[in-house]
């Protein structure tokens, strides 16, 4: 959100910073917008070192999914919005069940223990 308004601010594409503020406000309350931010940030990030340290990884991917069913059920039943606007939510969904896929045996014995 912060990027959002850094950009409309410097007035470098005004007018998708007009329709992001112009429907932000009516989605959800700024405190939830901003964990929804964290918890995506944290998300890539985990994604990332991953890499490295795959259960690390499949939680990342976990969390993520659980944000872009989230995302995908506010833009539906809440926003109401067109399919154009659910399109980013389900790649990120997509993309991210094939990280879980791919750590499937990383889900499996965090479930065990």
């Amino acid at each position: 959100m912060l990027l959002v308004l850094q950009h409309c601010t410097t007035r470098l594409e005004p007018v998708i910073c007009r329709r992001v503020l112009k429907h932000a406000p009516t989605y959800h309350c700024a405190a939830l917008r901003y964990f929804t931010g964290v918890c995506e940030f944290l998300a890539g990030i985990g994604l990332l070192v991953g890499i490295w340290f795959p259960l690390l990884a499949t939680l990342a991917a976990l969390l993520l999914i659980a944000i872009m069913l989230g995302a995908l059920f506010s833009h539906t039943v809440r926003g109401k919005d067109p399919i154009s606007e659910l399109l980013p939510a389900a790649v990120f969904l997509i993309l991210a069940l094939i990280v879980l896929g791919a750590h499937w045996e990383n889900l499996v014995t965090l479930l065990r223990a």
